[in-house]
């Protein structure tokens, strides 16, 4: 089964708190990288479209969205599985070793 990796684009007013000087300190969007193993590039686009949803939903920040949030696909492409392994095993020796990790899981915010 192949590998997708698939940049999303995430909007809304996203509000994570407060400056030291009492100003609200406001996000407006976010980029993120995707993994997916998937038959198809379709299927990878809905599964990274759902896993991203859920991982906001059940984060800390989802109850501080101001508005909707709005998810976009910015692009798709079919990687190797060489290409995937190498990713994991660098994000796992970055941490030191100690967790094992999903390549480019963070998030870019503007």
């Amino acid at each position: 089964m192949p590998y997708f990796r698939v940049i999303m684009h995430g909007k809304g007013k996203l509000f994570f708190g407060f400056n030291s000087d009492g100003s609200p300190y406001a996000v407006s969007g976010f980029f993120t990288t995707c993994i997916i193993q998937s038959f198809s590039v379709d299927r990878a686009k809905d599964y990274a479209m759902l896993r991203i949803e859920k991982r906001w939903k059940s984060s800390e920040y989802f109850g501080t969205i101001s508005g909707n949030l709005v998810l976009d696909i910015e692009e798709t492409e079919q990687i190797s599985a060489f290409r995937y392994y190498r990713a994991k095993v660098v994000n796992f020796l970055k941490l030191g070793g100690l967790i094992p990790t999903i390549p480019n899981a963070g998030h870019s915010f503007y």
